[in-house]
């Protein structure tokens, strides 16, 4: 007679389980490939380093424009700064460009590379009392030379000068960052070309001016 005052309900079989499963799944992250990568502090201050010694160096010129034994050192250590800051850049784009991250190293690398070697045509030149080694090398050894001088060699600023045209198409750290890059980069290699002191200083504070624009923008950023 009380069956009709009370009603029973029956909840589905596993019914709990699948609650307690859908509370239980982790959210879903999605990546906006869009955002670059944060430069780390590490990268950074190599990256800085590296200008810094650059533009030391040409404080350090002979009279006629060829490298010192000081100036040759300071090359040579400023190459080995910016190959590695260089890493950390191109580490950015590898969400937004993964062909540039990875082809854009190895060419800024070479070039790195083939400003070390110019430091060391510098060194031994001015040690061993020979001058411009390379040129006298290049008729017996043409190849070799091109290879290791005179295409490395250009690859650096020509690197920096396309990075800083990406960084201005892409938005990663401002259009000034990429503009100081790009003059900076163009002014460099013109400045050892015709051996001006003070195009040097220009192009060597240009440079200087955009990576540590670039390390201040890009240091602070956050993946998404």
């Amino acid at each position: 007679m009380y069956a009709g005052l009370f009603t029973v309900t029956t909840k589905p079989a596993g019914a709990s389980k699948l609650k307690s499963e859908m509370m239980s799944t982790p959210t879903l992250r999605i990546s906006h490939p869009e955002q670059p990568q944060p430069l780390t502090a590490f990268h950074a201050s190599c990256v800085i380093a590296g200008q810094l010694l650059m533009s030391a160096s040409s404080f350090f010129w002979n009279a006629d424009g060829s490298y010192s034994v000081n100036c040759a050192t300071l090359v040579i250590l400023s190459m080995v700064f910016w190959a590695v800051g260089l890493q950390g850049i191109f580490n950015m784009f590898r969400d937004q460009n993964p062909w540039y991250a990875r082809l854009g190293l190895l060419y800024a690398v070479y070039g790195c590379l083939g400003g070390i070697a110019f430091g060391f045509e510098g060194l031994f030149g001015e040690i061993l009392g020979i001058d411009k080694v390379g040129i006298e090398a290049y008729g017996k050894f043409s190849l070799q030379m091109n290879l290791v001088l005179y295409w490395a060699g250009p690859a650096f600023p020509l690197s920096v000068m396309v990075l800083g045209g990406f960084m201005i198409y892409r938005k990663n750290a401002g259009t000034i960052t990429g503009v100081l890059l790009i003059l900076g980069a163009v002014a460099f290699p013109l400045s050892r070309i015709v051996r001006t002191e003070w195009i040097a200083h220009i192009a060597d504070s240009l440079l200087l001016a955009g990576v540590t624009l670039l390390a201040v923008r890009s240091g602070g950023r956050t993946s998404q």
